[in-house]
């Protein structure tokens, strides 16, 4: 996820989410310049007999976006179940079955491989290449566990496959162009009861939706329906960095709103928040000791052993004591609420016999980690923002073990 300055995204996510929805809501967060240019690059990236459209839309009063996705068969949701999925075997009967029933065209079924090169071979950034490659792929992992079969014989309904398509590429290019460090998002409502679809009357969530929610806090809500679709949960599945955040203050600068297409006795939309994080401040304890009757290798040890402990820094300095001594001052930076516990470290691991303490106030920078990809494979990174200042380091130890992988015995 591209980097801007500490600008954060939050999804409110209290009547769940589905592709359109959480399109919507990123939709609404771009200016009205970066509007149009979404909606041109991906109507033009290539996505098969599909057309993406966002107009201004309003429920119970409040203005948002809906987004329409239009493909052959009609408009998204219109005529199948989400990602419509089937065994091999069984697409030949159910195309026939589904032809017999309607007057749409006759249908097709995209294997996972063709899938993946359809998205591969669209128009898009590198970046929301292989962002919307890994959310299909988290989509279709999911779907395969729920029907016991491999990636390679899963088949997906055109509709389903396009539709799914559309939304995920269109969440990969809207989180690119509005480039913020993180996603974070609320705990998810699912909705509850049941729904009927190809395969039966189905429990909500929905079996794949069960699949992609390991790890992702959720509640059922007191609305009956449908509220988190597979697409939904792939794409904050991959997406989100941290739920149910709590106790953190953000300042909003944007409000998003993204429709669904049913209509509940609340508010059916995702909620997105183009927030700044305030600049942050905590009180940490600042341990010292001096000491002239100690080795190097002990104190090398001493520092290793708090550092493992979780101290928040560890470092020494040279120092001149009584009688003209060398000695060494060991420094180590805490939290409040270990200052107990890094007193005993310290006397336990060092031959000091005091050690002052005070309280410190500092100023950080938020720190959100990167994964950044070259040419020569990915490298994590740590991007720093706050006080109108932000830089990226590179990981140190990829940088390195790419310089080994690709060392040659040319000068």
């Amino acid at each position: 996820m591209a980097n801007n300055g500490g600008v954060k995204i939050h999804l409110s996510l209290q009547m769940g989410c589905a592709g359109d929805m959480l399109t919507g809501a990123l939709f609404s967060l771009l200016s009205d310049e970066k509007q149009a240019e979404f909606l041109r690059e991906i109507n033009a990236c290539g996505i098969p007999d599909c057309e993406i459209s966002a107009v201004p839309a309003m429920k119970m009063s409040v203005s948002g976006t809906r987004v329409h996705i239009m493909t052959r068969f009609g408009e998204e949701g219109a005529v199948r179940d989400k990602l419509h999925t089937h065994k091999h075997s069984d697409t030949a009967a159910h195309t026939r079955a589904h032809s017999s029933q309607t007057s749409l065209p006759e249908p097709r079924y995209y294997s996972y491989p063709e899938i993946c090169a359809i998205i591969a071979g669209l128009r898009l950034p590198d970046e929301v290449t292989q962002s919307a490659l890994e959310v299909y792929r988290l989509l279709a992992e999911a779907e395969s566990r729920v029907h016991g079969e491999s990636l390679e014989e899963m088949h997906f309904h055109e509709v389903g496959a396009v539709d799914a398509i559309a939304d995920i590429c269109g969440v990969s290019l809207l989180v690119f162009m509005l480039g913020a460090s993180e996603l974070t998002a609320s705990a998810v409502t699912t909705g509850f009861g049941h729904i009927k679809c190809a395969h039966g009357i189905l429990p909500v969530p929905v079996p794949a939706c069960c699949e992609l929610l390991g790890g992702i806090p959720w509640q059922s809500g007191d609305v009956q329906g449908e509220l988190l679709t597979p697409t939904g949960a792939a794409l904050l599945k991959y997406f989100v960095t941290r739920f149910d955040v709590k106790g953190e203050t953000l300042t909003i600068t944007k409000t998003g709103y993204g429709f669904g297409m049913k209509d509940f006795p609340k508010l059916n939309a995702v909620r997105a928040f183009l927030c700044e994080s305030a600049p942050r401040q905590d009180e940490i304890f600042e341990l010292k000791c001096d000491m002239d009757d100690i080795t190097g290798e002990e104190i090398g040890l001493a520092t290793q052993l708090l550092l493992d402990a979780g101290a928040l820094d560890v470092f020494t300095s040279p120092v001149f004591m009584k009688k003209q001594r060398p000695g060494v001052e060991l420094t180590v930076l805490c939290r409040i609420e270990d200052e107990e516990r890094f007193l005993e470290l310290i006397f336990r691991h060092t031959t000091t016999i005091g050690i002052r303490k005070s309280r410190k106030q500092r100023a950080v920078l938020s720190r959100t980690a990167v994964t950044r990809k070259s040419a020569y494979g990915e490298v994590r990174a740590k991007v720093s923002s706050g006080y109108g200042t932000v830089r990226e380091k590179p990981e140190f130890d990829d940088l390195s073990d790419i310089i080994k992988r690709n060392e040659t015995t040319e000068c």
